[in-house]
């Protein structure tokens, strides 16, 4: 076996052994193990298998510059902040994990190989998913408010709707960058991802699944890509115009029962816009606007308690279950916009490429990535598929900039 050939199987078992830890704690990890969870145990060895590999090959060295000013940001704002805390070292060790990780795969495999294993990656997960599900639906099923809902190998129905909701852009993204249709086994996957959908009852994963589906296809055409920076700033004023006029607002917060409303349409947000204005209220009430709590800083701490009495019961949330509120908690305004300046530099390069695959898999990523921040939280979250994406996202814009 020659040495090309050995350090493409190398990547491949890092990928392959990233995929499905990186979609978010499996049923077993919820178990743990002097404090932490198995999950995360194991990701740490997928952790130093990367940089082991990293440091063969030379991948280490070849770091964004932008990422790093990234992450000496979340340092010097940690030391100045929550020191102390072992969580923040736990998990700024994650966030290194997670760019070393993106960092290899960038650099050892061109864009089309990539996206073709982690399709068939995540495919072998669901497929472990269904086949448990008829073998043993007392594992693969959990109730969960009063719904019997498919987890599949994970610990909960958002989760497993995360993978599903992946491969479906995927699936589409692979045949927009084939230049070809959808072909039979392309709907059949497609098909088995609806169905899992429909039974997850994961009414966030089913609203990002619809929309995912239809992506990377829209983004062939020219005025959808052109209009891409109109259409978000559109939509934007427009909800902020929604909310002065009142034709979109919040109701019931304060309970488990809020929903926000929208011309009239009640949508339920299940004890989101509640915990978002807890957080909101900390911030406000400690004066952290600008540099926030430091990387968990909050809800690793004692000002929690923000959210640990909003009429929810007991609950008491691990994040704000929204990726722009938790980026003001975590990094405050100057954290904000470093993430805004990395998201533009990726639209900036992505906008030069000539009429591609990659142009489209870039720019349809980023809307899945703005979308799914709105009702989870992804910006500083560390081990997750949906941040190691962006970032290997933006590391490809990068190696496939022409001009």
């Amino acid at each position: 076996m020659s040495n090309v050939i050995k350090a493409k199987l190398s990547d491949r078992i890092l990928l392959y052994a990233w995929i499905p830890l990186s979609i978010g704690p499996m049923l077993w990890g919820i178990e743990s193990v002097g404090g932490m969870q198995l999950h995360h145990v194991a990701v740490l060895i997928v952790y130093a298998y990367a940089f082991i590999l990293s440091c063969m090959r030379g991948t280490i060295l070849t770091v964004n510059r932008y990422l790093l000013f990234l992450l000496a940001y979340i340092l010097v704002l940690g030391l100045a902040l929550n020191a102390e805390s072992l969580d923040f070292w736990l998990k700024y060790a994650s966030y290194i994990g997670v760019i070393v990780v993106a960092n290899h795969l960038v650099k050892a495999m061109p864009f089309e190989v990539f996206v073709g294993q982690v399709t068939v990656a995540m495919k072998a997960i669901l497929a472990i998913c269904i086949v448990l599900a008829l073998i043993a639906p007392v594992v693969a099923f959990h109730v969960i408010d009063g719904q019997n809902s498919l987890n599949g190998i994970y610990a909960q129905k958002n989760t497993f709707g995360r993978l599903i909701y992946f491969l479906l852009f995927f699936v589409g993204l692979q045949a927009v960058m084939q230049s070809r249709r959808l072909t039979t086994r392309d709907m059949v996957w497609m098909a088995f991802c609806a169905v899992s959908l429909f039974l997850s009852n994961s009414r966030t994963a089913q609203a990002m699944g619809l929309i995912l589906a239809f992506v990377p296809f829209a983004f062939q055409w020219k005025i959808i890509r052109l209009s891409l920076v109109p259409v978000l700033a559109s939509i934007v004023g427009l909800v902020v115009l929604g909310f002065a006029t009142s034709q979109i607002s919040f109701g019931e917060v304060g309970s488990n029962h809020d929903y926000i409303q929208v011309l009239g349409v009640e949508v339920p947000l299940t004890g989101r816009a509640t915990i978002w204005q807890g957080a909101l209220d900390g911030i406000n009430k400690e004066g952290r606007w600008l540099f926030g709590f430091g990387l968990d800083g909050f809800y690793g701490s004692s000002y929690r308690s923000y959210v640990s009495n909003i009429g929810l019961g007991v609950f008491v949330p691990e994040d704000s279950h929204n990726g722009y509120v938790d980026l003001l908690l975590n990094l405050g305004m100057v954290g904000a916009i470093i993430f805004f300046i990395i998201g533009a530099k990726l639209y900036v390069n992505a906008s030069r490429f000539p009429v591609s695959g990659e142009k489209i898999a870039i720019l349809s990523f980023l809307i899945l990535y703005l979308g799914s921040n709105l009702t989870e939280s992804y910006f500083v979250k560390t081990s997750n598929i949906t941040s190691f994406m962006f970032m290997v996202m933006f590391m490809y814009s990068y190696s496939y900039r022409r001009f």
